[in-house]
């Protein structure tokens, strides 16, 4: 279900926008229509002012040169390892190619051709008109004019150049009144256009041998003062002069290495020769005072590994088992056992001395070390600043090689360059050619009459379209029902077409041209009107006033005719013409202006009721009361009017009540009408005003607080509009010239014979 229900929707919009679309192409075909006669007007100018500006110009014919440009230059130009030539695709190198084909030394080596300089020798005379007017001008002001253009400018105006896309072809091309003339200036051109690349090429190739001397001669220079240099650097350092630079290491760093490592060595043993004499140091501070303090320096590795002190230590070892041996069988006193702890004191007293004797000798290599030490220390310093200044003289020497290398590769390539130059091909070549020269062309190129009649036909139709557009935007002039309605809201009741000036009954009296011409499309418009009437107000509503902006809008033509139309249905209609001050009721219906309502109101007379007629016949049901005696203020007399009971007395004697009331934005009568009324028409004839006037009118009938039944279009001109144009108009009103039932009623109708039979009988 909610797929079909979408389904329908989007069927719905589309068909809405179709329609929209169908709305806005109709909107604009109409708007051309109404506005052909401006659309034709400028069609028809621009289209002629195109067409003999066209035929009136002088045939130009074009003649075509192509020229071949190559990318490539000779030889000595390229030098491949000096210059980086930049390859490939170059579209500005083809494009400054091209502008070169019309600048002066071109256009020069062109006019040395005697048969070109002939054509431009004479002294010319300025036809342009636009250049004369300027010169003309100039002169006026006091200023000096321009001189006449020189021969070379006039050529100059007549050629150009194109590069033909992805191509190495520039075409060359020249315009002029004879096609003879054309070619034999495009051949010269392109001509003197190749010689000016050659005598181009001459002058850059003798300008490069020039660089390439002075190149060589500076370059054989630099070479000459870069070896004078490495031979004065040689003979102030002696130190490279047996230095082999094949060999792995220079003798300066190798020593310097050895001297590094030696002094590493012996830093390293006397760190820890020190570290022992410390300890020993410590030792016998901690024990001098004691007994046997000579025993813990044994645990020392440096005394306990000596092998004297070794000896010493295993000769008392054995002294005192020896001691401990004899005690077991002896006594203390035993000669033997006295000799053998003799002999192991005598073996301590020895180990004390040899123990001396190794800490005398660790103190005296630690001070041999520390001497040492110092020694290698300083040699290491002195020998480390000969290898620096030795690595900056390589440095040097290294550096004045390269020198001499560069400068010696470069002045070979500059001498094998100069070789290279071979001044009977490459040195002339030139990298432009005609390939093609300019045929005598046939047909001219211009005037194109049929392309620029044709633009000058679009050209009128778009400036016609764009203008009729622009005034249509600009016009905010009410002309149809639709600009009545959209453009001020308000509702339209029906509208009257323009009546013709001929009638078929000699004078015609406006207000009845109802009955006079019932078949007419006025008379259809006027009934349309009465039935919207009928059907906007109630059963117990049937006071009408009719209203305009301002004076000659057709209003008292409405208004007399429509209560004529009412009172045809048998109706009883009472017309009574409230504008006092142009009074035209009674002019409408050949009426006399008094007795009349300013005479009831001024209690002259109640007598004041008139009866219509037509070819000497009343109308029936029909009675006017016209504005009557001039007085000098109409507003006061009808608000004494309408405060009295007269509009309740007169509403129980007729169906309908209809005002004819003066312009509603000119006199204040009319708003004393409107608001007493139960219903009022605004009457606006087409063409006459701007929406702000009929705005203005609405607003003011707003805030009298009156009920607008609708408006009235009166008098448009329905033969302007198409029938797509407005919703209102049909067949009949778009032929108001014509009787509009005259395709449908036959001329002896019940119609007909109604609206005759409506004026036989007198009132």
């Amino acid at each position: 279900m909610n797929n079909e229900t979408t389904k329908n929707a989007i069927s719905d919009k589309r068909k809405v926008e179709t329609e929209v679309d169908r709305n806005i192409i109709i909107y604009y075909i109409d708007i051309i229509r109404r506005r052909i006669w401006i659309i034709l007007t400028i069609f028809i100018a621009v289209s002629t002012i195109g067409i003999i500006t066209v035929s009136r110009q002088p045939k130009v014919y074009q003649a075509i040169a192509k020229v071949l440009v190559e990318r490539q230059t000779p030889q000595i130009m390229r030098m491949d390892d000096m210059v980086q030539d930049q390859g490939g695709w170059d579209p500005e190198f083809f494009q400054t190619k091209a502008g070169l084909v019309s600048s002066r030394p071109v256009i020069d080596l062109a006019l040395k051709d005697a048969a070109v300089s002939n054509l431009f020798s004479r002294p010319v005379e300025v036809t342009d008109t636009k250049t004369e007017t300027k010169r003309t001008f100039v002169s006026m002001l006091g200023g000096t004019p321009p001189p006449p253009p020189e021969p070379w400018e006039i050529l100059a105006g007549g050629i150009s150049a194109e590069h033909l896309n992805d191509t190495h072809f520039i075409l060359i091309k020249a315009r002029n009144n004879i096609a003879y003339n054309a070619a034999l200036i495009a051949n010269a051109v392109a001509s003197a256009y190749e010689k000016h690349h050659i005598e181009l090429q001459r002058s850059m190739h003798g300008d490069t041998i020039d660089t390439l001397q002075e190149e060589r001669k500076k370059e054989e220079l630099e070479l000459k003062n870069a070896e004078n240099a490495l031979q004065d650097f040689r003979a102030k350092t002696k130190s490279l002069t047996t230095y082999d630079s094949t060999r792995e290491e220079p003798p300066v760093i190798r020593k310097l290495n050895d001297i590094n490592s030696e002094l590493t060595a012996t830093q390293m043993q006397h760190t820890d020769l020190k570290s022992q004499a410390q300890v020993i140091n410590s030792v016998i501070e901690a024990e001098k005072d004691k007994p046997n303090a000579n025993n813990k320096l044994l645990t020392i590795n440096a005394i306990k590994d000596d092998e004297r002190v070794k000896a010493s230590v295993n000769r008392l070892e054995e002294a005192e088992k020896e001691i401990a041996k004899l005690g077991q069988t002896y006594g203390p006193d035993h000669p033997v056992l006295k000799d053998a702890t003799a002999n192991a004191e005598r073996m301590r007293k020895a180990l004390n001395d040899d123990i001396i004797n190794c800490v005398n000798s660790v103190m005296t290599k630690l001070a041999t070390l520390t001497n040492k030490e110092e020694v290698l220390l300083k040699q290491y310093e002195d020998q480390k600043v000969i290898a620096l200044e030795f690595s900056k003289e390589l440095f040097d020497y290294n550096r004045l090689q390269t020198e001499i290398a560069r400068h010696r590769d470069m002045f070979n390539k500059l001498v094998t360059k100069m070789s290279q130059v071979d001044f009977g091909k490459e040195f002339i070549k030139t990298n432009v050619k005609v390939v093609e020269t300019a045929a005598i062309p046939s047909v001219p190129i211009s005037p194109n009459i049929k392309r620029t009649s044709s633009f000058s036909l679009f050209l009128g139709l778009i400036l016609g379209i764009g203008l009729a557009l622009l005034v249509e935007q600009l016009d905010e002039t009410i002309k149809t029902p639709e600009d009545l309605q959209n453009r001020t809201g308000i509702k339209v009741i029906g509208f009257i077409p323009k009546k013709d000036k001929t009638h078929k009954h000699g004078e015609q009296v406006p207000g009845t041209i109802i009955v006079q011409e019932p078949l007419s499309s006025f008379s259809e418009a006027i009934r349309n009107i009465r039935t919207n009437l009928i059907y906007a107000l109630a059963d117990d509503q049937k006071v009408i006033g009719f209203v305009s902006c301002g004076p000659g809008e057709g209003k008292t033509t409405v208004a007399t005719n429509v209560a004529v139309s009412l009172a045809i249905i048998n109706k009883k209609v009472l017309l009574i013409d409230t504008d006092m001050h142009r009074a035209m009721t009674d002019k409408s219906l050949g009426l006399n202006r008094a007795p009349g309502f300013s005479d009831i109101l001024t209690g002259k007379t109640n007598d004041v009721l008139q009866k219509a007629t037509v070819d000497g016949e009343q109308i029936e049901n029909l009675d006017v009361i016209c504005a009557g005696s001039k007085c000098a203020s109409p507003a006061e007399l009808l608000g004494t009017a309408f405060k009295s009971d007269f509009l309740n007395h007169i509403k129980t004697q007729y169906d309908w009540i209809i005002f004819d009331t003066p312009p509603i934005l000119f006199v204040s009568d009319a708003s004393i009408v409107s608001a007493n009324c139960d219903g009022v028409v605004l009457v606006v004839k087409a063409g006459k005003h701007n929406r702000s006037v009929v705005n203005r009118a609405l607003q003011h009938l707003k805030d009298i607080k009156v009920n607008l039944i609708g408006s009235v279009l009166n008098m448009m001109v329905v033969s302007r509009f198409g029938r797509y144009y407005s919703d209102y108009t049909y067949h009949g009103y778009s032929k108001y010239t014509q009787d509009y039932h005259a395709s449908y009623y036959s001329s002896e109708s019940t119609e007909g014979k109604k609206v005759k039979s409506a004026t036989k009988n007198k009132s």
